[in-house]
């Protein structure tokens, strides 16, 4: 029995999130970036169904470093888990480690 190993070709540098006010802002680099066609924004508060919140195309420059960034402006009370679904010119899917924000909101009372 032959068995086959193989690799993804999208790396992460860096994923993380980052908590602004009530919104959650996710900041990443890929590499080689050459290899990547678009990134998948996605986010559970489960964490096993996830829900797309948009899609970022990735840039043609295999040389220089670019950060993406995203921002999710209604994230849901509670923990939110965020992944990017990475999608490779050859048209395989991969997906990043799961990170995680807490948001907790307040509802203003009346005449607030």
């Amino acid at each position: 029995m032959i068995s086959m190993i193989t690799t993804n070709p999208i790396e992460l540098s860096s994923f993380e999130t980052i908590k602004e006010d009530y919104s959650c802002r996710l900041s990443w680099t890929a590499i080689p970036e050459g290899r990547s066609l678009y990134f998948d924004i996605q986010r559970s508060t489960d964490g096993i169904s996830f829900t797309d919140l948009g899609r970022i195309y990735a840039g043609n420059n295999t040389t220089a470093i670019t950060v993406y960034t995203f921002k999710d402006l209604q994230p849901s009370p509670g923990i939110n888990n965020y992944r990017l679904k990475m999608v490779a010119r050859d048209g395989q899917c991969y997906f990043s480690a799961i990170r995680s924000m807490a948001f907790g909101f307040q509802c203003a009372g009346p005449g607030e």
